[in-house]
């Protein structure tokens, strides 16, 4: 397997490697493969499916009557503040 030096990296990153190495139990150096193999895309979440353009069918497949409907429904269930919670 390659080895890699990387200088300046700066402290806040170092902080994240800290913290990722940290709470996963890691080494630095696995901590750090990780966090650049997700920034170059290689490293997806278990099951994770990127959405793409897989749902672009439904893009304006509602009916207005339809799209007020949902509007309407969903505003009852996430516009109503729930006062014991609040308390």
């Amino acid at each position: 397997m390659s080895q890699l030096t990387i200088r300046n990296f700066g402290a806040d990153f170092e902080k994240v490697l800290g913290a990722v190495a940290t709470e996963r139990g890691w080494s630095l150096n696995r901590a750090a493969v990780f966090l650049m193999r997700k920034g170059a895309g290689l490293e997806a979440k278990a099951g994770a499916q990127p959405v793409g353009n897989a749902l672009d069918e439904f893009i304006g497949s509602w009916s207005v009557a339809e799209s007020k409907a949902f509007d309407k429904r969903v505003a009852t269930v996430f516009e109503t503040v729930d006062a014991e919670v609040w308390q």
